[in-house]
Protein backbone atom coordinates (compact mmCIF):
# COMPACT_ATOMS: atom_id res chain seq x y z
CA UNK A 1 0.00 0.00 0.00
CA UNK A 2 2.93 2.40 0.12
CA UNK A 3 1.46 3.88 -3.01
CA UNK A 4 -1.59 4.79 -1.25
CA UNK A 5 0.14 6.14 2.19
CA UNK A 6 2.88 8.38 -0.12
CA UNK A 7 -0.23 10.11 -2.10
CA UNK A 8 -2.83 10.74 1.35
CA UNK A 9 0.96 11.95 3.29
CA UNK A 10 1.86 14.28 0.31
CA UNK A 11 -1.89 16.20 1.07
CA UNK A 12 -2.22 15.72 4.68
CA UNK A 13 -2.00 19.43 5.82
CA UNK A 14 -5.02 21.10 3.11
CA UNK A 15 -6.68 17.48 3.31
CA UNK A 16 -9.73 18.45 5.03
CA UNK A 17 -10.02 21.91 2.67
CA UNK A 18 -9.60 20.03 -0.62
CA UNK A 19 -11.45 16.85 0.25
CA UNK A 20 -15.08 18.03 0.23
CA UNK A 21 -15.96 15.30 -1.75
CA UNK A 22 -14.70 12.77 0.95
CA UNK A 23 -15.97 14.69 3.89
CA UNK A 24 -19.91 15.16 1.62
CA UNK A 25 -19.52 11.19 1.66
CA UNK A 26 -18.56 10.80 5.34
CA UNK A 27 -21.34 13.30 6.41
CA UNK A 28 -24.09 11.18 4.93
CA UNK A 29 -22.61 7.98 6.48
CA UNK A 30 -22.70 9.71 10.04
CA UNK A 31 -26.25 10.74 9.20
CA UNK A 32 -26.79 6.85 9.39
CA UNK A 33 -25.31 6.26 13.13
CA UNK A 34 -26.89 7.17 16.17
CA UNK A 35 -26.51 6.12 19.80
CA UNK A 36 -23.93 4.95 22.50
CA UNK A 37 -21.05 3.14 21.76
CA UNK A 38 -18.54 1.04 23.90
CA UNK A 39 -15.73 1.25 21.88
CA UNK A 40 -15.69 2.57 17.99
CA UNK A 41 -13.00 1.84 15.00
CA UNK A 42 -12.27 4.16 12.51
CA UNK A 43 -10.61 2.36 9.25
CA UNK A 44 -8.88 5.14 7.48
CA UNK A 45 -9.62 7.28 9.56
CA UNK A 46 -7.23 10.34 8.34
CA UNK A 47 -7.60 13.41 9.56
CA UNK A 48 -10.35 12.28 11.84
CA UNK A 49 -13.60 13.71 10.29
CA UNK A 50 -15.46 11.49 11.46
CA UNK A 51 -14.06 11.51 15.04
CA UNK A 52 -14.58 15.43 14.87
CA UNK A 53 -17.66 15.65 13.40
CA UNK A 54 -20.08 12.52 15.01
CA UNK A 55 -23.14 12.89 16.51
CA UNK A 56 -22.77 9.28 18.55
CA UNK A 57 -21.27 9.10 21.52
CA UNK A 58 -18.55 6.45 22.70
CA UNK A 59 -16.45 4.91 25.60
CA UNK A 60 -13.24 4.55 23.22
CA UNK A 61 -12.23 5.61 19.89
CA UNK A 62 -9.79 4.18 17.75
CA UNK A 63 -8.35 5.43 14.65
CA UNK A 64 -6.13 3.69 12.26
CA UNK A 65 -4.46 4.76 8.92
CA UNK A 66 -1.27 4.41 7.02
CA UNK A 67 -0.22 8.02 6.75
CA UNK A 68 1.64 9.01 10.13
CA UNK A 69 1.08 12.82 8.85
CA UNK A 70 -2.75 12.03 8.46
CA UNK A 71 -2.71 11.05 12.41
CA UNK A 72 -0.72 13.70 13.34
CA UNK A 73 -3.80 15.93 12.75
CA UNK A 74 -6.69 13.80 14.56
CA UNK A 75 -7.96 13.99 17.32
CA UNK A 76 -6.34 12.47 20.61
CA UNK A 77 -7.48 11.90 24.06
CA UNK A 78 -7.48 9.27 26.66
CA UNK A 79 -10.29 8.12 24.71
CA UNK A 80 -9.57 8.74 21.46
CA UNK A 81 -6.42 7.09 20.25
CA UNK A 82 -4.82 6.52 16.83
CA UNK A 83 -2.67 3.25 15.41
CA UNK A 84 -0.62 3.60 12.24
CA UNK A 85 -1.98 0.59 10.59
CA UNK A 86 -3.41 -0.66 7.50
CA UNK A 87 -6.90 -2.35 7.49
CA UNK A 88 -5.39 -5.43 5.38
CA UNK A 89 -3.25 -6.34 8.50
CA UNK A 90 -5.72 -5.44 11.22
CA UNK A 91 -7.28 -8.48 13.32
CA UNK A 92 -8.97 -6.87 16.27
CA UNK A 93 -12.44 -6.25 14.99
CA UNK A 94 -14.23 -8.31 17.50
CA UNK A 95 -13.43 -5.75 20.29
CA UNK A 96 -15.69 -3.13 18.85
CA UNK A 97 -19.38 -2.77 18.57
CA UNK A 98 -19.03 0.21 15.85
CA UNK A 99 -16.90 0.15 12.55
CA UNK A 100 -16.96 2.40 10.14
CA UNK A 101 -14.87 3.11 7.08
CA UNK A 102 -15.64 6.26 4.54
CA UNK A 103 -13.89 6.33 1.20
CA UNK A 104 -11.02 4.44 2.13
CA UNK A 105 -11.62 0.48 1.58
CA UNK A 106 -11.36 0.61 -1.63
CA UNK A 107 -7.35 0.79 -1.55
CA UNK A 108 -6.93 -2.90 0.35
CA UNK A 109 -5.41 -4.87 -1.07
CA UNK A 110 -7.39 -7.82 -0.14
CA UNK A 111 -11.36 -6.43 0.41
CA UNK A 112 -12.65 -10.04 0.56
CA UNK A 113 -10.52 -11.12 3.66
CA UNK A 114 -11.67 -7.87 5.32
CA UNK A 115 -15.58 -9.24 4.35
CA UNK A 116 -14.74 -12.31 5.65
CA UNK A 117 -13.50 -11.11 9.11
CA UNK A 118 -16.49 -8.72 9.33
CA UNK A 119 -18.95 -12.06 8.85
CA UNK A 120 -19.29 -13.48 12.23
CA UNK A 121 -19.11 -10.15 13.93
CA UNK A 122 -22.07 -8.75 16.07
CA UNK A 123 -20.79 -4.72 15.58
CA UNK A 124 -22.82 -2.30 13.56
CA UNK A 125 -20.43 -1.62 10.72
CA UNK A 126 -21.37 1.74 8.58
CA UNK A 127 -19.06 1.97 5.08
CA UNK A 128 -18.58 3.73 1.77
CA UNK A 129 -16.89 2.47 -1.12
CA UNK A 130 -15.59 4.22 -3.85
CA UNK A 131 -16.18 1.48 -7.18
CA UNK A 132 -14.04 1.77 -10.31
CA UNK A 133 -16.64 3.79 -11.96
CA UNK A 134 -15.06 6.37 -10.26
CA UNK A 135 -13.18 9.18 -12.23
CA UNK A 136 -13.91 6.91 -15.53
CA UNK A 137 -13.36 9.89 -17.53
CA UNK A 138 -9.58 9.95 -16.04
CA UNK A 139 -9.37 6.59 -16.97
CA UNK A 140 -10.10 6.63 -20.93
CA UNK A 141 -8.26 9.74 -21.42
CA UNK A 142 -4.71 7.96 -20.08
CA UNK A 143 -6.01 4.69 -21.10
CA UNK A 144 -5.29 3.37 -17.35
CA UNK A 145 -7.46 0.91 -15.81
CA UNK A 146 -8.80 1.12 -12.25
CA UNK A 147 -7.29 -0.51 -9.30
CA UNK A 148 -10.32 -0.18 -6.82
CA UNK A 149 -13.15 -3.16 -7.47
CA UNK A 150 -15.87 -2.89 -9.20
CA UNK A 151 -19.53 -2.45 -8.21
CA UNK A 152 -20.51 -6.11 -8.19
CA UNK A 153 -17.52 -7.45 -6.94
CA UNK A 154 -18.06 -5.57 -3.53
CA UNK A 155 -21.53 -6.45 -3.66
CA UNK A 156 -20.68 -10.42 -3.77
CA UNK A 157 -18.11 -9.79 -0.77
CA UNK A 158 -20.60 -8.17 1.06
CA UNK A 159 -23.82 -10.36 0.94
CA UNK A 160 -25.34 -9.75 4.68
CA UNK A 161 -25.07 -6.10 4.27
CA UNK A 162 -27.56 -3.62 2.98
CA UNK A 163 -26.67 -1.34 0.50
CA UNK A 164 -27.32 1.95 -1.71
CA UNK A 165 -25.68 3.22 -4.55
CA UNK A 166 -24.70 7.22 -5.50
CA UNK A 167 -23.87 8.96 -8.33
CA UNK A 168 -22.28 12.04 -8.96
CA UNK A 169 -20.36 14.17 -11.21
CA UNK A 170 -18.09 16.87 -9.76
CA UNK A 171 -17.07 19.72 -12.89
CA UNK A 172 -14.44 21.95 -12.83
CA UNK A 173 -13.44 25.04 -14.72
CA UNK A 174 -9.99 23.37 -16.42
CA UNK A 175 -8.22 20.04 -16.52
CA UNK A 176 -5.58 21.88 -14.67
CA UNK A 177 -7.87 22.51 -12.13
CA UNK A 178 -9.28 18.69 -12.24
CA UNK A 179 -5.98 17.53 -11.95
CA UNK A 180 -4.87 20.08 -9.36
CA UNK A 181 -8.50 18.36 -6.81
CA UNK A 182 -6.78 15.18 -7.51
CA UNK A 183 -3.51 15.73 -6.17
CA UNK A 184 -4.24 17.82 -3.02
CA UNK A 185 -7.25 16.03 -2.04
CA UNK A 186 -5.39 12.43 -2.15
CA UNK A 187 -7.84 10.44 -3.68
CA UNK A 188 -5.03 9.54 -6.36
CA UNK A 189 -4.34 6.70 -4.01
CA UNK A 190 -2.91 3.38 -5.89
CA UNK A 191 -3.71 4.84 -9.39
CA UNK A 192 -0.79 4.53 -11.38
CA UNK A 193 -0.89 8.59 -12.62
CA UNK A 194 2.73 8.06 -14.44
CA UNK A 195 2.24 8.55 -18.51
CA UNK A 196 3.45 12.06 -18.02
CA UNK A 197 3.00 12.26 -22.16
CA UNK A 198 -0.58 11.89 -21.81
CA UNK A 199 -1.22 14.21 -18.46
CA UNK A 200 0.40 17.00 -20.84
CA UNK A 201 -2.11 16.21 -23.93
CA UNK A 202 -4.61 16.00 -21.43
CA UNK A 203 -4.16 19.23 -19.91
CA UNK A 204 -3.32 20.89 -23.72
CA UNK A 205 -6.56 20.15 -24.83
CA UNK A 206 -8.33 21.19 -21.79
CA UNK A 207 -11.34 18.97 -22.64
CA UNK A 208 -11.46 16.98 -19.41
CA UNK A 209 -13.48 18.80 -17.20
CA UNK A 210 -15.55 16.66 -15.29
CA UNK A 211 -14.98 13.60 -13.13
CA UNK A 212 -17.81 11.00 -12.46
CA UNK A 213 -17.76 9.02 -8.93
CA UNK A 214 -19.77 6.41 -7.82
CA UNK A 215 -19.77 5.30 -4.16
CA UNK A 216 -21.79 2.04 -2.67
CA UNK A 217 -22.98 2.88 1.21
CA UNK A 218 -22.84 -0.22 3.01
CA UNK A 219 -25.02 -1.30 6.54
CA UNK A 220 -25.03 -4.14 8.66
CA UNK A 221 -26.33 -3.71 12.29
Amino acid sequence: MERVEKSFSRSSSNYEQEAFLQNEISKKLLNEISGNFKNVLDLGCGTGFICKNREFTFENFLGIDISPNMLELHPKSDNCKTEISDFDSFSDFQNFDLIISSSSLQWSKNLKAIFEKFENLDSAIHLAIFTNRTFIELQNELEIVSPIPALAEILNFAKNFSYRVEKGVLEFSSSKELLEYIRKSGVSGGWNLSKIGKLKKMLNRDEVKKLSFEIVYLQKS
